[in-house]
């Protein structure tokens, strides 16, 4: 299931990461360009919470790539066999 899982994470992380950045760019320039101080505050507020977004949902990515995992294997029985579901007579 994780060899599945990975790439496609990853892809969204890029994803997601390329549409913030561009949104968070355009946002920028309408601060910049803003001329009424309530115009400026609109595009503050939503300048920091889709810098938030990116960053949480880049935090997301990497705890079910490579924590998650590790999480998993630390409970996992040791006889069980991780890539079958199988328990292991030995």
């Amino acid at each position: 299931m994780f060899n599945v899982l990975y790439p496609i994470l990853y892809a969204i992380l890029a994803v997601v990461g390329a549409a913030g950045i561009i949104y968070a760019i355009v946002l920028g320039v309408n601060l910049a360009r803003a001329e009424d101080q309530s115009k400026r505050d609109e595009s503050k507020k939503r300048l920091i919470t889709t810098l938030i977004a990116i960053v949480i949902t880049v935090a997301l990515v990497i705890f079910f790539n490579e924590l998650f995992p590790m999480i998993l294997e630390a409970f996992r029985p040791e006889d069980l066999d991780i890539d079958t579901g199988v328990f292991i007579i030995v």
